[in-house]
């Protein structure tokens, strides 16, 4: 009976030690991908800066514009920023023609 309880408290033990590494390794996971996000952010931000000026034409030219410019209209779309969310679609519709 000794040696069950024993066991079990061994194991009980690794149980619990692999769970404190698995929420370590999610808080470390979490704190990442905040870190991309808000890299992410940034890029499109810039980026949208980059639409506010005379030189879009160029921009628009670059592989994969359209794309990106639907990537940044989810973004701000997602972050409520609806004003960046006109720019955008009005910079689509034009591209689209």
């Amino acid at each position: 009976m000794l040696k069950i309880q024993h066991r079990f408290e061994t194991f009980f033990k690794f149980v619990k030690s692999l769970y404190i590494c698995i929420m370590e390794n999610i808080n470390i996971i979490k704190e990442d991908i905040q870190i991309i996000d808000d890299s992410i952010s940034e890029a499109y931000n810039n980026l949208y800066e980059c639409l506010e000026s005379p030189n879009i034409d160029y921009i628009l030219l670059k592989n994969d514009a359209k794309k990106t410019l639907r990537s940044m209209l989810d973004h701000f779309s997602n972050q409520e920023e609806y004003e960046k969310c006109s720019l955008i679609s009005s910079i689509l519709k034009k591209y689209e023609q």
